[in-house]
């Protein structure tokens, strides 16, 4: 499937362009705020880039600053799975409406819910296997 804005992907390309990337093996390295870790936009790109080679669909939002406060970051679907994802920096912490938006969607059936940080890589990999 050719990738397009409406799936959060890029924009259409050749399908020579098409190829996936190499599978991330390790987390993505120290950048910024300190030393901590990746950023949260670093973090989530290394995970999309995952799950889309594994053949998840993915949506994250563009700009939050126009939709509800503390939805999850990653929403991704595949083969009748739906894991709603919302990702941290390690020192990141969840906010009360995150909390609130996680609970919610833990109790609706067939939706998987987590809160992954860099440092979980392992279980990140293996929940998108």
């Amino acid at each position: 499937m050719i990738k397009g804005k409406q799936d959060g992907g890029a924009p259409n390309r050749s399908p020579a362009a098409l190829d996936p990337p190499p599978a991330p093996t390790t987390p993505p390295k120290r950048t910024a705020r300190a030393g901590i870790g990746p950023t949260e936009a670093a973090w989530r790109d290394v995970v999309v880039q995952y799950a889309r080679l594994r053949g998840w669909l993915c949506y994250w939002t563009w700009r939050s600053d126009h939709s509800p406060r503390g939805f999850p970051d990653l929403v991704l679907v595949r083969a009748g799975r739906l894991i709603a994802a919302e990702l941290k920096s390690e020192a990141g912490r969840l906010r009360p409406e995150q909390e609130a938006w996680l609970r919610a969607l833990r109790d609706v059936p067939a939706i998987q819910t987590a809160v992954w940080r860099p440092s979980q890589w392992e279980e990140v990999r293996d929940a998108l296997v």
